[in-house]
């Protein structure tokens, strides 16, 4: 699935207020050079100070934009964004124009006819990317942790299908209409786990989302910088 259907599919179960069913998630999912490039800039934000950070994907009249990127502490970020449209008239030009407005700031702006004033707009939240900083293990390899019982929750109590996490390479966690509603202390237990995995060096990731995260209604996705994200489970 290219960006631009990955964009499409998002949006369709968005408007339907559910979650997709496992089996319409595809194998890979391909991002476009600008979703990388802003992927590829929290990752090197963190490198250089340690700390977490985020942007937003949002969808506005066929096109994505991303936020500004948001840092954090070296535990955790919070994201934290609006997007509008505002319409202007140049009177002497006798000309309509369409503002699409992100954090405040004008990302888009384009010569509009009068009836699609009339209209309105089509915009929205499509997920938001976050950032892990790196570790050293005991054998002093460069190791990073997995998704949060934090990251989890938000994800779950938010109306996204999708989130993003960033570490040497991406990660997306999107959920299915047999999603778990919640974590609970075993949930916890299974995601710190699997990060001491991750922390230790150790290459079992994949089977450990295979055999635990599909009872929770989750499907993963990793890939490596501009390279196709491939479904892990």
């Amino acid at each position: 699935m290219n960006y631009s259907e990955f964009f499409k599919f998002l949006r369709k179960w968005r408007d339907a207020r559910r979650n997709p069913p496992a089996s319409a998630w595809p194998r890979e999912i391909t991002l476009d050079s600008k979703a990388w490039e802003g992927i590829q800039r929290l990752y090197n934000l963190t490198r250089m100070d340690g700390h977490e950070y985020e942007t937003s994907f949002f969808f506005a009249e066929g096109e994505t934009f991303l936020t500004t990127p948001l840092r954090g502490s070296r535990q955790q970020v919070t994201s934290s964004h609006s997007m509008s449209i505002k319409y202007e008239i140049d009177q002497r030009k006798r000309v309509y124009y369409r503002n699409i407005i992100l954090d405040g700031r004008v990302v888009s702006k384009s010569a509009i006819k009068p009836a699609q004033m009339a209209q309105g707009g089509q915009l929205g939240f499509l997920f938001n990317v976050h950032t892990h900083p790196e570790h050293k293990n005991s054998e002093d390899k460069t190791t990073y942790s997995f998704f949060s019982d934090t990251d989890i929750r938000s994800l779950l109590a938010a109306n996204a299908t999708v989130s993003g996490l960033v570490t040497d390479s991406f990660w997306l966690v999107c959920k299915t209409d047999a999603a778990i509603s919640k974590v609970g202390e075993v949930g916890e237990e299974l995601l710190y786990a699997i990060s001491e995995k991750a922390f230790g060096g150790e290459q079992y990731l994949d089977d450990l989302i295979k055999e635990n995260m599909s009872r929770w209604g989750l499907v993963f996705y990793r890939g490596a910088f501009r390279k196709p994200l491939v479904r892990v489970n």
